[in-house]
């Protein structure tokens, strides 16, 4: 059986992002002249130091983290977020990608472990693996006469993989050093940062708000022609631009109007494989954000598990960071195939930099409220 779904196109979108600019154009003379880059940079602006080194604050994805005062920050590539080398022979690196959590972290520490331990790779063998707690994975490894130990920390938008590095003879005195560092992180802007968050050309955006509560009340949208349901906060607002979309928003006039949750039905291509189609539809919303701002940035994409009970899909999701009408946006997308149907579920958060964090528990609890209808059940 066959649900409503439209050929993947630009309408829906601008129709969203109509509504959001109306009330957001004026935010314009609030931005910041100051700006910060992307990569691993220290300025002022993200920077605060003591005698006994500096606290750096990521200028994207806004995690703060002790630098020794032996060490300094490296330039590095985009797949790093941020590298320090010590005079001492230690190093660290950091590395994100968006939270997975339906990959447990002793299976992604096991990714890691394929690509970087045995014969013919970096390291020669595994020391020793523990969970630290439900959010932490620490690894030890060996190769090539270093010590490394590997830190992965889940937080509910990333998933960080933080690198230590020593020489054998150097480990045991610097591991006292990563301790420090470890403990230090914190995906959270310090309450003393001025540097704000920044957009894709490093402009930055004030922000000093507090995640929204999560709501207590909600309403349950439920469409068997979709084929889905889900649930959403009770001052909100459910509209459909199309048959084939809904958008929840708060209204008009609020702080909630300013963000939006969207699902589309899709079409998949006729002759798409099933194991590629949610990766040629991550490629086609791609192309679609590029069309609209040729400077947008995607972090990669990874897999993740969406719905409940005997429906559930595994899908692909990204992060991508984006400008319209001169205002920068973040949005998390969700692409959800369902081939028995012939139809993929494309499942959006979309929000103003200085809004995203905000309102993002909201979008995942309504994300995990999703439940898709079995065609049977239609």
């Amino acid at each position: 059986m066959k649900l409503m779904a439209c050929r993947l196109n630009l309408y829906t979108q601008q129709l969203i992002f109509r509504h959001l600019l109306a009330g957001l154009l004026v935010m314009a003379i609030i931005f910041c002249s100051s700006k910060l880059t992307a990569g691993a940079e220290l300025t002022p602006g993200n920077q605060l130091i003591n005698s006994q080194g500096l606290i750096y604050s990521h200028p994207d994805k806004k995690f703060s983290i002790y630098v020794p005062a032996d060490a300094e920050i490296l330039e590095t590539d985009s797949a790093i977020d941020l590298a320090m080398q010590s005079r001492s022979g230690w190093s660290i690196n950091i590395q994100s990608s968006p939270a997975n959590h339906a990959l447990k972290l002793e299976q992604m520490a096991g990714h890691f472990e394929a690509k970087y331990v045995g014969p013919d790779k970096p390291w020669s063998q595994k020391l020793s693996g523990e969970i630290l707690d439900k959010n932490s994975y620490s690894g030890q490894y060996e190769g090539s006469g270093t010590r490394i130990r590997m830190i992965i920390k889940r937080t509910p938008l990333w998933d960080y993989v933080l690198m230590f590095m020593a020489p054998d003879d150097a480990f045991i005195k610097s591991a006292v050093v990563f301790q420090q560092v470890f403990e230090s992180f914190d995906p959270l802007v310090p309450a003393d940062y001025q540097g704000g968050i920044t957009g894709s050309d490093g402009e930055a955006i004030p922000d000093e708000r507090n995640p929204e509560p999560l709501p207590t009340q909600l309403n349950r949208f439920h469409d068997p022609a979709l084929g889905y349901a889900i649930s959403y906060p009770a001052n909100w607002l459910a509209s459909k631009p199309d048959a084939f979309t809904v958008v929840f928003s708060g209204q008009v006039g609020t702080d909630p109007g300013y963000v939006a949750v969207s699902i589309r039905n899709v079409a998949p291509p006729p002759s798409a494989p099933p194991q590629g189609v949610s990766e040629g539809m991550l490629q086609q919303l791609k192309a679609q954000m590029a069309y609209n701002d040729a400077n947008v940035q995607h972090d990669r994409s990874v897999e993740i598990k969406i719905g409940q009970g005997d429906q559930i899909i595994y899908g692909m999701q990204m992060i991508s960071t984006f400008k319209r009408g001169g205002i920068g946006f973040r949005q998390w997308s969700i692409v959800a195939p369902r081939p028995e149907v012939q139809v993929i579920h494309v499942w959006t958060y979309t929000a103003p930099l200085d809004r995203f964090d905000t309102y993002q528990g909201i979008a995942e609890k309504m994300a995990g409220s999703l439940i898709f209808m079995s065609a049977s059940a239609q």
